[in-house]
């Protein structure tokens, strides 16, 4: 009885897990056919690049060989290191650790020159480095002096009126001023061909030989002396400058920049005279 019992909860507990298996695969089934219909139609997934048609198949295989195809072209044809150490592009070794080395030192250069540069305090002594006041003062004095050139030439005088005020000479008078140092020229060649010998000379006790001539020698030591006498003696830079007679560079500049602003005033003057003579006339 008691065994009857136990064949029977066997039975069962094997039945139970038939049920168990079959019904665990009904529910994957229905899964995967649901799965079957609820999935991305071909033309969708040829459209996301997921699913290629064997035509696109075949057009990937064949893009892939051109490419290997050309990549083994290009290194079969590549230059060989010779080649490329000829031209510069591939470096030994050796020339790799010189480059290294100089650059090296250039840096090294560099470095020292940065900090061996002046200072900002040394560069204003100088008159280098400007602040920015200084530099925008400097650059208003430039404008101002290149406005008043600017308007000095916009009033200078034309040439007809530097003609008549007799500054500047015409054509014709440049012509015959040229045909007269010519006319000179020639008469000098023709005096110095035509001139007398030395025997001539002589004899109208002109030019003097040798035995006149020996007091020459002793006149000319006496001008030499007298020459180193002077030069010994001579006043020195400081002296000219304090009298005026020498001057610096700087004086001289400022002298011609006069020179050059007076007559360019003398120039609107004399076209302002010329232009109220012609309306009085």
């Amino acid at each position: 009885m008691q065994m009857n019992s136990q064949l029977k909860a066997g039975e069962n507990k094997l039945l139970q897990q038939m049920y168990a298996k079959q019904l665990q695969k009904s529910l994957v089934r229905d899964s995967l056919k649901q799965k079957i219909v609820d999935r991305i139609p071909l033309t969708e997934m040829a459209e996301r690049s997921i699913y290629k048609t064997p035509l696109q198949t075949t057009q990937d295989r064949l893009h892939k060989s051109q490419v290997r195809d050309a990549i083994k072209l290009e290194l079969e044809m590549r230059p060989d290191i010779g080649y490329l150490r000829e031209a510069g592009i591939l470096k030994t070794p050796m020339q790799a650790t010189a480059e290294k080395l100089q650059k090296l030192q250039n840096t090294n250069a560099l470095k020292h020159e940065l900090e061996t540069r002046p200072s900002i305090a040394e560069l204003k002594e100088a008159g280098i480095w400007k602040t920015p006041i200084q530099a925008a003062g400097d650059k208003l004095q430039k404008l101002m002096v290149g406005e008043t050139i600017k308007g000095e030439l916009e009033m200078r005088p034309s040439d007809t009126q530097l003609i008549e005020a007799g500054v500047l000479k015409s054509v014709r008078q440049a012509t015959k001023e040229q045909l007269h140092k010519s006319q000179i020229r020639d008469w000098l060649k023709s005096e110095i061909a035509n001139r007398s010998d030395r025997e001539e000379l002589m004899e109208k006790n002109i030019y003097k030989g040798a035995i006149q001539g020996r007091g020459a020698p002793i006149r000319a030591n006496q001008v030499k002396k007298m020459l180193k006498d002077r030069l010994r003696n001579r006043s020195s830079i400081t002296q000219l400058e304090n009298t005026g007679i020498y001057k610096t560079q700087f004086q001289l500049s400022q002298q011609q920049l006069a020179k050059s602003l007076l007559q360019a005033h003398l120039g609107h003057k004399l076209k302002a005279h010329v232009a109220s003579k012609a309306q009085t006339a």
